[in-house]
């Protein structure tokens, strides 16, 4: 999956200007091969098979890249066979949802990867699909409304009663832990890490996350 996902990728960014080396499919196949070589064999894939509980997300993980798969299959098919690609495409995305929440946030990745790369400009395309925009921001909301109740607020705080941290601190928080994560590839150390941060309570106290944004 990763391997297709990655040459089909690539065969769609060779039409643009700014990649003329992209020109033969063997050259292509050989890049998708060692990005896919270096996805599988990356320290940081460790993380997913040490404990037991991120199954979960290597699970997710596959179903989410078959998700993709079965888009980017669609938009390259004809009309007649477009329909079952998209079916298949929400079916593998409902599983991942079902087996990590996560997964909720593919139908945007899948619509920005749709904006760059199956038109020529991105800003184009989205004043043309903004009322598809207007009902994926719908659709989130209703997901969150069907899982949270109609009191989305509320029982988000209730959650975080129980937690070590609260919700305001949690935005706080992601400005340190996400650039630490988007380091792990290029530096995957420790290989296998669990994260226990302190959480920022405020802007100026000495775990700030002004560094991070």
């Amino acid at each position: 999956l990763v391997f297709w996902l990655i040459a089909s990728t690539l065969t769609l960014a060779r039409r643009s200007p700014a990649a003329p080396g992209l020109t033969e499919a063997a050259g292509i196949r050989q890049l998708a091969f060692f990005a896919t070589l270096l996805w599988l064999l990356h320290p940081v894939q460790t993380q997913a098979v040490t404990y037991v509980v991120q199954r979960l997300a290597s699970l997710s993980a596959f179903f989410c890249l078959l998700s993709c798969v079965c888009y980017v299959r669609g938009r390259q098919s004809a009309r007649h066979r477009q329909y079952a690609y998209y079916g298949a495409s929400v079916l593998a995305w409902l599983l991942a949802l079902g087996v990590k929440q996560n997964a909720a946030i593919l139908p945007v990745l899948v619509f920005v990867y749709d904006l760059y790369f199956f038109h020529e400009t991105p800003w184009h395309a989205l004043r043309r699909r903004w009322p598809w925009l207007l009902i994926l921001g719908a659709f989130g909301v209703g997901m969150a409304v069907l899982y949270f109740g109609p009191h989305v607020w509320s029982t988000l705080l209730k959650r975080y009663a129980r937690r070590e941290f609260s919700l305001p601190e949690r935005p706080l928080t992601q400005p340190r832990v996400v650039p630490y994560y988007l380091s792990l590839p290029l530096v995957p150390h420790p290989v296998c890490h669990l994260l226990v941060s302190r959480p920022s309570v405020d802007r100026i106290e000495p775990h700030s996350p002004r560094p991070g944004v």
